[in-house]
């Protein structure tokens, strides 16, 4: 029945107010789609409690990411990762904002938080963590792992429209560009030094992606890797050599 796997989200989101819910009052009309509705409330034991703060939402609702795009330092707490780590084994926390100064908190706070087993991905570079004696790489998390493939993608399909299957298709193809060596390593994004084979793959995928939707050119499987690395631009220059 189903084309392809298909995984099932449920989250839970916060403003500078607190959790998003049906319940309350909610200016802002693009965050009213991200509002808990009454029934994920009760579903969740939250009915009785629906402005829980961050840390009695995370001992309820149990969540296997914990994603911040806060701009605001230090707001993944000791107490939230620690409550968080005592329901998943590999939690994935990403304090995304940017810079380094901005962050949720440090890659090293949420490895010692939880015993060196969170999956953690930055905004920001970081280095890499060192926790009882085992490496932990760092990857960052950059839209610039997608959106030079999709871009890529799309002028080589010249595809009429850019879906959300083909940032699907896109986000797909990223994973499957960690290696195996950084993933024992904790890392879940690639190397920025893999960059441009990662833009490529991604721009193939894409390419196929708008073929089989019928938004863009009709190009065999077994043309389309060497029709993207045609339009693939190589900084190759001439050497200068100064005369006198």
């Amino acid at each position: 029945m189903w084309g392809r796997p298909f995984v099932i989200v449920f989250f839970a989101a916060f403003d500078s107010q607190g959790l998003l819910h049906a319940g309350r009052e909610i200016k802002e009309p693009f965050k009213r789609e991200f509002a808990l509705s009454k029934d994920s409330l009760e579903h969740y034991g939250l009915a009785q409690s629906p402005n829980a703060d961050p840390v009695e939402t995370i001992r309820a609702f149990k969540p296997t990411i914990l994603v911040g795009a806060t701009g605001q330092p230090g707001v993944f707490t000791q107490e939230m990762i620690e409550e968080m780590a005592k329901h998943v084994d590999r939690p994935v926390v990403l304090p995304l904002s940017n810079p380094t100064s901005k962050s949720e908190c440090t890659p090293k706070d949420a490895l010692e938080w939880t015993g060196g087993r969170a999956l953690v991905a930055t905004g920001s570079p970081y280095d890499d963590v060192t926790y009882e004696g085992e490496r932990h790489v760092i990857g960052q998390s950059n839209n610039v792992f997608i959106f030079p493939g999709v871009g890529l993608g799309a002028i080589v399909s010249e595809t009429r429209q850019i879906n959300d299957e083909m940032f699907l298709i896109a986000a797909q193809t990223l994973a499957s560009c960690v290696s195996d060596e950084r993933l024992a390593l904790g890392a879940i994004f690639p190397s920025q030094n893999d960059l441009r084979q990662v833009s490529f793959e991604i721009a193939c995928a894409v390419v196929r992606s708008a073929r089989d939707a019928q938004l863009g050119c009709v190009i065999p499987d077994n043309e389309i890797e060497a029709t993207v690395r045609s339009a693939v631009w190589c900084p190759s220059y001439i050497p200068i050599v100064a005369q006198r």
